[in-house]
């Protein structure tokens, strides 16, 4: 199965430093520098529940599409588009926007809300990267 967990965790990042950290933050997360935060994460492990919750369900828009791929594609999502490539491939052409966008920016805008903005399980200094 193709599998986009690494794009969906950085759509998470994406929305949770936008406020607090420089444009250019967003932009290597959305590259897929997303280990960047890799310290924050260990500092503040509880941002381990969003981001895991962010993968979770939207990946679930892969079998629900019928998508499928192979194990060399699995896993890699957006960095270095190897899994849109691999789907592209089979013939998943009208799909693709759907399944490494559109989904997964919306459940991380919603993991962003739950846990930053609602239930503050999250603070938002937890997500300022350690290049700022």
């Amino acid at each position: 199965m193709l599998t986009n967990s690494i794009a969906k965790d950085g759509s998470f990042l994406f929305w949770a430093t936008m406020k607090v950290d420089k444009p250019g933050v967003q932009v290597a997360i959305f590259l897929g520098a997303i280990k960047m935060m890799m310290p924050n994460f260990l500092r503040y492990p509880v941002i381990g529940i969003p981001i895991a919750l962010t993968a979770a369900i939207s990946t679930l828009s892969v079998p629900i599409l019928g998508m499928q791929g192979t194990p060399a594609s699995g896993g890699f999502g957006l960095i270095v588009a190897v899994s849109p490539l691999a789907a592209y491939n089979a013939g998943f052409h009208n799909v693709l926007v759907i399944v490494w966008v559109v989904v997964p920016f919306a459940v991380g805008y919603l993991m962003k809300k739950l846990f930053v903005d609602w239930t503050k399980i999250c603070k938002p200094e937890y997500f300022i990267s350690p290049a700022h």
